[in-house]
């Protein structure tokens, strides 16, 4: 976390800085409580042998995740956002 706030602000303005900062808040926060003993600690931990067992799946799905929005990035110069949306949410 602190390569990130170092790179925050070295390398972007207050604004920027700002906007980021309220975009990953909840990611920020997951990450602390996974670092601090207790009860959300010992759950993750609990299910950790369970994530890395169907990491494999979750990647393909994050892949295919990834190639579908870069098509509707080329697709939205081109075609509609309604038809674009719909693929991605199938």
């Amino acid at each position: 976390m602190r390569c990130i706030q170092t790179y925050t602000f070295d390398c972007m303005q207050e604004k920027q800085r700002e906007h980021f900062n309220s975009l990953y808040a909840g990611t920020n926060k997951v990450v602390m409580e996974l670092c601090q003993d207790g009860p959300y600690q010992d759950e993750f931990l609990r299910h950790a042998p369970c994530m890395q067992k169907v990491q494999p799946e979750y990647e393909l799905c994050y892949k295919k995740y990834q190639k579908t929005t870069q098509e509707i990035e080329m697709r939205n110069h081109t075609a509609n956002l309604n038809g674009s949306l719909k693929l991605l949410c199938w």
